[in-house]
């Protein structure tokens, strides 16, 4: 499918000379367990594909970013944002911001919208399952709001989500590389016989990159998407999955940094690239569903092999029975694997 939409004054005037935070505040919300279970109560047969593109700016309007470009199929609308990237399928939204973007705004701003164009009558979001994750901030100084502590992000989520339904949890021994995760259920009273969807997001997070030199660029006024496939090309981004026919979209800003998202069926993978020295910082993250072991190595060594980082931590947040292959590859490695309730584990590996 060809592209839906560039700004293209936004995509040449975009400079990330001053841009420093790389790790970023990760946003899921499930709305049902798929598309086809959403309360008709509700959703009135209606799906987040029904929000109008001008209020899903005017939500980003409220983190602090903006729509470079978004590609599409049939299950994922797939934004890629000035400071990250943004997924919308028909039942959840998976938004992704880093810098000093202020995340959790958006929840008040897409409740409203919600009441505007699917439901009047609703006074609280009616999530299914909400997970918030981010890796320890690098200046959580300059983080604006409710973002400058762990704390006050968990505060925030409170006003929305009933604490007694959350668990939240801080990982890992490296106090640079701490990686905190918030889940909460919602009422299970609207799902009263859901199956297990087999959920798995899989997170690379790394710092100290040491093959970062393509993902630079001097030429000014020439389009970042141009640069950016490029970039992807190079690195084998395009190469990381074991898919074919991935529709693919790639940012090269200026004068250095890349994001891109691909998507396939309801499968999605997303990277950013902060390559500056001083605080070089880069992410993986995708759902592809993992059955083995020599996938998932798979997967880790082509991310690895290409960014060559100092450090690195692999999370896998999966649903169901503990996989013995997710801890077998990631054994030794500072290894937590603990059941976090709501039918979820979550697997964390340092590597440093």
């Amino acid at each position: 499918m060809e592209q839906d939409f560039i700004d293209n004054q936004l995509s040449v005037n975009l400079d990330s000379t001053d841009a420093f935070e790389g790790p970023e505040k990760l946003l899921e919300l499930w709305f049902a367990p798929n598309e086809f279970t959403l309360p008709f109560s509700i959703w009135n047969n209606k799906s987040l594909f029904d929000i109008p593109y001008i209020e899903i700016e005017n939500l980003l309007n409220n983190v602090n970013c903006q729509i470079l470009s978004h590609k599409r199929n049939n299950f994922i609308h797939a934004y890629l944002l000035s400071e990250s990237s943004l997924f919308i399928f028909k039942h959840k939204l998976i938004l992704k911001t880093c810098g000093t973007t202020t995340t959790l705004l958006s929840l008040e701003k897409l409740l409203n919208i919600l009441k505007t164009f699917i439901n009047n009558k609703l006074t609280e979001l009616p999530i299914f399952t909400v997970f918030y994750s981010h890796r320890s901030f690098m200046f959580p100084e300059k983080q604006l709001l409710m973002h400058q502590s762990w704390d006050d992000e968990l505060n925030h989520l409170n006003k929305f989500f009933k604490i007694e339904n959350s668990k939240d949890f801080i990982f890992g021994n490296d106090i640079k590389n701490k990686w905190h995760f918030y889940v909460n259920k919602g009422n299970d009273k609207i799902f009263p016989q859901v199956n297990s969807t087999n959920d798995i997001t899989i997170e690379i997070l790394m710092t100290g990159l040491k093959n970062v030199n393509i993902f630079y660029r001097n030429e000014k006024g020439i389009d970042g998407h141009i640069n950016g496939l490029k970039m992807m090309e190079i690195s084998k981004f395009n190469k990381i999955l074991p898919l074919d026919n991935m529709i693919h979209d790639a940012f090269a800003f200026m004068p250095c940094g890349y994001s891109s998202n691909s998507i396939k069926d309801d499968i999605y993978t997303t990277i950013h690239i902060t390559p500056e020295s001083e605080f070089s910082y880069a992410s993986f993250e995708t759902n592809y569903p993992i059955n083995d072991e020599e996938t998932l190595n798979n997967i880790i060594n082509n991310v690895i092999d290409a960014l060559k980082p100092e450090q690195y931590t692999v999370t896998v947040c999966y649903e169901g029975i503990k996989r013995e292959y997710l801890s077998n590859k990631l054994n030794n490695h500072n290894q937590t694997d603990i059941d976090v309730s709501h039918g979820y584990r979550v697997l964390c590996a340092e590597f440093l």
